[in-house]
């Protein structure tokens, strides 16, 4: 090989040595599931957008699992968004059954939300928990809020709840049980209800606390 050839060709080893160390790469053992070799980057980090991609692939791929039509997909994901930036506060994984159920009251207390849109609601939530491997998947009851797909209405006690109406202030003729005892007790059912509002237990921790302690209320009284 003449001089100028081997020039030409330390200079052509020159050029890939400095694109390799440009571009960040080397190589790499050789690939468990082949005999060629692989090309690593060893610098390069999984980005967030990458992350958040592959999450949302894995939704769609479970909502594909459903036999969810492809066209109603997107109105899943946006239903899903719209929860998590609810709740943006907290973390998906580490949510609990009364996070969801806030978000689910508050949805169904919307005007004019059709049924099947609240299902949908529903559906959506239930899929975004799986994907996010949640503690809280098992804790919902996911088919009692599929079944109340309506509005809320105003007697509702959830409703009941954001108005502050305690046991003194409700009207009576809702709750005999609660009428009964407020007659001899009405302070201190006041002040049990504010506690439990003050520790954010659910609205059926609330109804069931309070019947409880207006039984025994109404027992001590009868002895």
């Amino acid at each position: 090989m003449s001089q100028y050839g081997n020039r030409q060709n330390l200079r052509i080893a020159k050029l890939v040595i400095l694109c390799i160390v440009a571009t960040g790469t080397r190589y790499s053992r050789y690939s468990p599931h082949s005999h060629a070799r692989v090309y690593h980057m060893p610098f390069a980090k999984t980005s967030t957008d990458q992350i958040i991609a592959r999450f949302w692939e894995r939704y769609q791929e479970k909502l594909r699992e459903r036999r969810v039509k492809q066209t109603a997909m997107r109105w899943y994901v946006l239903r899903a968004e719209e929860y998590i930036k609810a709740t943006q506060d907290k973390r998906l994984k580490t949510q609990d059954a009364t996070d969801v159920t806030r978000y689910l009251e508050k949805m169904g207390r919307k005007d004019r939300i059709p049924d099947w849109q609240f299902r949908q609601i529903v559906d959506a939530i239930q899929n975004l928990m799986e994907t996010a491997d949640a503690d809280c998947l098992h804790a919902v009851d996911w088919e009692y809020w599929r079944n109340s797909a309506q509005s809320l209405p105003e007697s509702h006690p959830t409703v009941a709840r954001e108005n502050w109406i305690l046991p003194s202030t409700r009207p009576a003729g809702q709750a005999p049980l609660i009428d009964a005892a407020r007659k001899l007790h009405a302070k201190l059912l006041d002040d049990l209800v504010k506690a439990i509002r003050q520790r954010h237990y659910s609205i059926r921790t609330e109804q069931a606390y309070l019947a409880w302690t207006c039984r025994f209320l109404l027992f001590l009284a009868s002895m």
